[in-house]
């Protein structure tokens, strides 16, 4: 069976919704726990912070609100993240340049003081964040509704592609965005994502190296390597496309990007290999962008009713 590669930002969608078990209640409207959202949220306007004695149920919901407000921060499929742990009531994350945050959810301390902070300078780079400010969770709203609609012209654009070789090369050809990009070479096989790795590489320099998660990799000797690992191919791939986005490296972005196309003409001539590609790319557009689209959904309605 073909894999697609599943990136951080799905991860994050997965523990926001187990995690909404334990604020579910809060939806329920005139529930003690909506009021008592409702009534903290008026004082949005003021300077008035979220602390510890921020009710548990509230603070699960704040939690998963920014979690989800991230899941999408640098792009759909390709978050500015780069791995996500999580637990059953806690989750780390690891930020581009190899920092990690980690907290417990429904819990207020140090640590997540820490992710917050973390959290409100990579979400809103010229903020330097005093504290928890309730203000926050009315800016995720209107980020969230921002993200329905960049998933809304994405899912166009996704199906759009199915069913047509051509649309998939002419992608490629307009260097369409980074999402799309990332969608459709994702959705290759994993047989021949292996190949296009090792295909790619033997036209970059020997000595070619890439830091990724504060670690230097030998590029051309790692993509040598055929993996049957999914979590081999997703740092693989997470390396595969800061080259083709470098803008640092333009003779290896050159290469990367030609390469590619290159790569792609050949493999759709083949029924099989373009068959599981279109496969994956309605599983895509059903279980990644609907599943987005549901949960921002879910909030963004609730949030509606709270301002």
């Amino acid at each position: 069976m073909s894999k697609t590669i599943i990136p951080p930002g799905i991860e994050l969608l997965k523990t926001s919704a187990q995690q909404l078990e334990n604020c579910i209640d809060i939806f329920k409207m005139h529930s003690p726990y909506y009021i008592q959202l409702r009534d903290i949220l008026k004082k949005a306007g003021n300077a008035e912070r979220i602390e510890a004695d921020t009710p548990e149920i509230v603070l699960y919901y704040i939690q998963i609100l920014m979690l989800l407000s991230l899941s999408m921060h640098g792009g759909i499929f390709m978050p500015n993240i780069r791995t996500v742990i999580s637990k059953k009531k806690s989750i780390q994350i690891g930020w581009d340049g190899g920092l990690h945050d980690q907290f417990n959810f429904g819990v207020f301390d140090d640590n997540f003081k820490k992710f917050a902070s973390s959290f409100q300078k990579k979400m809103f780079i010229a903020q330097k964040p005093n504290g928890i400010p309730i203000s926050l969770v009315k800016r995720l709203h209107q980020i969230l509704k921002e993200y329905m609609e960049e998933l809304g012209s994405c899912n166009k654009k996704v199906a759009g592609l199915i069913g047509s070789k051509q649309k998939l090369l002419d992608a490629l050809e307009t260097e369409e965005t980074q999402d799309l990009i990332f969608i459709i070479i994702s959705c290759l096989p994993s047989e021949e994502l292996n190949a296009l790795f090792i295909y790619v590489q033997q036209f970059f320099p020997p000595n070619l190296k890439l830091e990724l998660q504060g670690k230097n990799f030998d590029v051309t000797k790692l993509f040598q390597q055929s993996s049957a690992d999914l979590k081999d191919l997703m740092h693989k791939s997470s390396l595969y496309f800061d080259l083709y986005f470098s803008v640092r490296m333009p003779i290896i972005q050159h290469i990367t990007k030609t390469k590619t196309k290159d790569f792609m003409a050949d493999i759709i001539k083949n029924e099989k290999s373009y068959k599981a590609i279109t496969n994956n790319l309605k599983s895509l557009k059903e279980n990644q962008i609907k599943l987005r689209l549901d949960l921002y959904s879910f909030f963004v309605k609730h949030l509606n009713g709270l301002f």
